[in-house]
Formats: structure tokens, sequence, C-alpha cells
């Protein structure tokens, strides 16, 4: 993930709780990775990872060229996948999803380590 993208870790310091760009920057470049590795698309980025209001975590992530059929089992597949590869996985706040297909764009939230009801 290009250091551009990020934008977070507001204030942090001053609170003391060690977040630092590095550490964002890691972060966003494992889920990256993790998602390149595991789900066969021809594409993926990871467009905006943020730290703000101390502890709000927000990632924006573009799938490009997926092979999903279905979006709800492609969902609870990523959310499985990163809960697994991730650490701290079940504290982003926000995670939405852009899979592009065909010049399409369908823009999806990703319930982050909620179980189904």
């Amino acid at each position: 993930m290009n250091k551009n993208n990020v934008y977070g870790c507001l204030f942090i310091a001053i609170y003391g709780l060690g977040c630092n760009m590095d550490d964002i920057v890691k972060k966003a470049d494992l889920i990256e990775d993790t998602l390149k590795a595991h789900c066969n698309c021809e594409e993926v980025r990871i467009s905006n990872y943020s730290v703000s209001d101390i502890t709000h975590t927000t990632v924006d992530c573009e799938m490009i060229g997926c092979p999903y059929t279905s979006k709800e089992a492609a969902l609870k597949d990523i959310d499985s996948l990163l809960r697994s590869k991730i650490p701290d996985y079940c504290g982003i706040d926000e995670f939405t999803i852009d899979f592009i297909n065909k010049g399409k764009h369908q823009v999806v939230s990703l319930d982050v380590c909620k179980e189904s009801q």
C-alpha cells in the first residue's frame, strides 16, 4: 500500500496508545497481501486504512475481477479469512469493499466479526 493513501493516527501519540504510521501501513499491507493471496482476484487494493478519533478504524478496499457469484458468500469467506490471518481484525469499525467487475461497481460493507443471525 502506498503511504500516501494512509490517513490517520490523529492525536493518538498524545494519549499514549502507541499507534504510529508504520503500524498502520503494516496492518494495511497485511490485509491487502492476505486478500491477494487467497481471493483469486485480478487485483486487490486497500484504498484507505485510517485511524481517527483515537480508536475508530476504517478500511476501504477495492477487489477487481473477482470470480464471486454470491456477494453474501464472498463477504462471509472474506470475514472468516481475515479473522484467521489478521491480528486485531475484530477491532476494525468500518470495512467497505468495492467489488469491481466488467466496469460495474458494487460497494458493500463487511460486518466485521459479526455472527449471522
